[in-house]
Formats: C-alpha cells, sequence, structure tokens
C-alpha cells in the first residue's frame, strides 16, 4: 500500500504556517536544521538568506543569516549601473536563478549557465565567492515570499558539485524557500516583542519591592497555560494544587485582573516565582490538521515563552532548590527545545479523547511533591 510521505520541505512550510511568532533561540535551531538537511541531501557548501534594504539611499542587499559567515551589505548596482552579482540581480528582478558551473568552480570569470527558466542564460553578474564558503559548481537563489506574497528575501544554496534542477527537487528547493520566506516574516513582525520582553526582563530588578505580592510566608508558584487548555486537565491541575494551598501561593495567568500592562504583570510575576507548571498543550483545529494522523495537539507559543523564562528564574539558580514542571500532552509533535531534565507529566488520552484524570493526577501529585519535598493533604471528601 502506498504511503502518503511528507518531505522534508513540506514539513518545514507546514511548520512556518503554524507559527504567529519565533524566538532568535528556536529561529537559530530552524537555520541549522535547513542546514544540515542541504549539507546532508545536497552536498550544499554555504545556505544563507539575504533581504532588501537601502545603502546610501539607493536598492541594497543585506544578510540576514548564513553558514558558513557571508556578510553583504552594499548596493544592488555598481557606478556602472550593473548588477554588482548575481544574487543582487535575483533582488533587483525577484528571479530565481539556478546557476551551474560546467567549466568548473564558479567564481568572478567563471559565472556560470543559469538553467531555471525554459532558456539558459549565460549573460549573468560575476559570481564572488564567500570568504569561508568552499568551491561549488552550483548556486540556487530563490525568491522568498511572506505570507500575503510579497518578496521579502533571496535564500541561496551552494553546491560543491553540478545538480540539476528534476522537477522533484526544483519542487523541494521551492518548498523550503517558502517557508524560509515566511519563518523570516515571523521573525521581523516579532522582532520588537522580542526585544520589549529582552528589556523587561533586564529590568526587573528595578520593579522588586515595587510591586509586592500578596502571596504571606508560602513562596509563589506561576501557573501558564493557553486560553484554549482542555477543562478536564484544568480542573485536575486545580484540584492537586488544592492539596499543597498549606505549602505555595499559587498564581494562575488567567486570574491576573489588576489594571495595566498585562505582559509587564506576566513578567513580573514569573519573576517572582520559585515554582512554576506549564500546560503547554492545545487542541489543533480539526480543519488545520493536514493528516488525519498528525498529532491532536500542539505547544502554545506564548506559553512556550512563559515556560522559557520560568526556567531561567527557577531553573538557574540550582541552589534555591526551586523549579517547574512542564505538562504536555502525548498526543504532540516533538517538543521544540530540551525538556529531557525536567518533571515532564503526560497526559494519557483513549482513542476517545478522554484523558486518564486518575493517572494524570497521582503522577502530577508525586512531581509536585518530589518539587516541594514535602506530602500533599488530602483533599477533602466530596
Amino acid at each position: 500500500m502506498a504511503t502518503n510521505r511528507m518531505s522534508f520541505g513540506e514539513h518545514l512550510k507546514q511548520f512556518a504556517l503554524s507559527i504567529d511568532f519565533i524566538d532568535s533561540g528556536h529561529y537559530e535551531l530552524v537555520q541549522q536544521q535547513i542546514k544540515k538537511y542541504l549539507a546532508v541531501q545536497l552536498d550544499a557548501t554555504q545556505v544563507a538568506l539575504f533581504e532588501p534594504t537601502q545603502v546610501d539611499d539607493r536598492d541594497g542587499i543585506a544578510t540576514v543569516w548564513s553558514y558558513p559567515n557571508f556578510h553583504i551589505h552594499q548596493t544592488l548596482r555598481n557606478e556602472d549601473n550593473e548588477y554588482r552579482r548575481q544574487l543582487a540581480l535575483a533582488i533587483g528582478e525577484q528571479r530565481n536563478l539556478w546557476v551551474i558551473g560546467e567549466a568548473g568552480r564558479l567564481d568572478s570569470d567563471n559565472r556560470g549557465i543559469d538553467v531555471w527558466g525554459e532558456e539558459e542564460d549565460t549573460h549573468l553578474p560575476p559570481f564572488y565567492v564567500a570568504k569561508h564558503a568552499k568551491p561549488s559548481q552550483t548556486a540556487i537563489v530563490l525568491i522568498t515570499r511572506n505570507a500575503q506574497g510579497y518578496a521579502n528575501g533571496a535564500f541561496l544554496i551552494e553546491i560543491g558539485k553540478i545538480v540539476r534542477p528534476s522537477k522533484v527537487l526544483r519542487r523541494e528547493m521551492q518548498l523550503i524557500a517558502d517557508a524560509v520566506g515566511l519563518l523570516h516574516a515571523t521573525d521581523v513582525a516579532t522582532h520588537e516583542q522580542r526585544e520589549g520582553t529582552a528589556r523587561a526582563i533586564a529590568n526587573l530588578s528595578d520593579l522588586v519591592g515595587k510591586l509586592e505580592l500578596d502571596t504571606g510566608p508560602k513562596p509563589l508558584m506561576f501557573v501558564a497555560s493557553s486560553s484554549r487548555a482542555p477543562d478536564d486537565i484544568m480542573k485536575a491541575v486545580d484540584e492537586v494544587l488544592e492539596q499543597f494551598s498549606d505549602h505555595v501561593f499559587v498564581e494562575p495567568w488567567h486570574k491576573i485582573h489588576q489594571p495595566g500592562n498585562i505582559n509587564m504583570q506576566l513578567v513580573e510575576k514569573i519573576r517572582k516565582a520559585q515554582y512554576g507548571i506549564c500546560y503547554m498543550s492545545e487542541e489543533v483545529d480539526e480543519k488545520t490538521r493536514n493528516v488525519r494522523n498528525d498529532p491532536r495537539f500542539r505547544d502554545n507559543p506564548n506559553v512556550l515563552v512563559e515556560a522559557g523564562m520560568l526556567h531561567m528564574v527557577t531553573v538557574a539558580d540550582t541552589a534555591s532548590g526551586t523549579g517547574w514542571i512542564p505538562i504536555r500532552e502525548k498526543d504532540s509533535p516533538k517538543v521544540p527545545f530540551d525538556l529531557g531534565n525536567q518533571r515532564m507529566v503526560l497526559v494519557d488520552r483513549n482513542k476517545e479523547g478522554t484523558a486518564d484524570i486518575k493517572k494524570f493526577k497521582a503522577n502530577l501529585v508525586a512531581k509536585i511533591a518530589s518539587l516541594l519535598e514535602t506530602e500533599a493533604s488530602e483533599p477533602d471528601a466530596p
């Protein structure tokens, strides 16, 4: 029986379409995976993304990221109004290129032949080898686009041998370029948000003592979850935490009601937390699941950010005995960062989607008791 296997490019594009932000660390990890895939599959020697920019009030090109390092920040055209390099041609004309060097490695003398279109093109600007890159005989430049279809960059792949654009390979490279463009657009759109979060975290020390929480003598446990978190799990979490009410002051994110900037309040409460619980999952809309066997749940991006912040404030200080507990649905994609050393609690569900609440609660009680180095109070009888 034939199987419908998705390629790396299809998976990457699906991922890019499914997120509405990406932090710099995860963005770099994705870049490295793209580079690794292309190096293994095609013997790629250079992988990079460039974007249009302004240089001295003229149209230019600049490096966004590259492996190995390949820094460009220059105008597209020289003093004679000719494109400086093949990358500049691609950006300026919004044109894909698939250049092969039949006479040997590509360089400023051997400019190669563009075989992307129906007719071969030998009239190309110079090809310049990056300082730290190995020689290449194939250079692929694909225009990237944002979700609205506007060109936002050029994705470069250099290969150490001659590789021609077969139908399958052309489609795969285009899918990867599509995903790279979407990820770049997401990164640009959320750059200011990431910088604001970084500034807020850097300034947290100035806020200590100014926004005191009414926790009394008990340490603060912050609970993060998606607004779309399943009721059965959140109810179970609340019931378990009630058994530890003598030991911690519980602060769920959705019960923050003070006036003012909610993001700053979240940052402040997480900063003051000694413990945390993050239920990271939310159910995927049935309409957006491409394949019937796709996971039913995914990690909520906002909760992932809060998880990272909790990890920073509770795990970095190993001498304090603090920490946090991640909770995820078992039917989820691979976790986007390493939680191997965390006290993970998995939610197991049957085919009908019903969770084993008794097992879940027992597991969570054990994890919290271990974290707090105490025992749970007996729940009140019904």
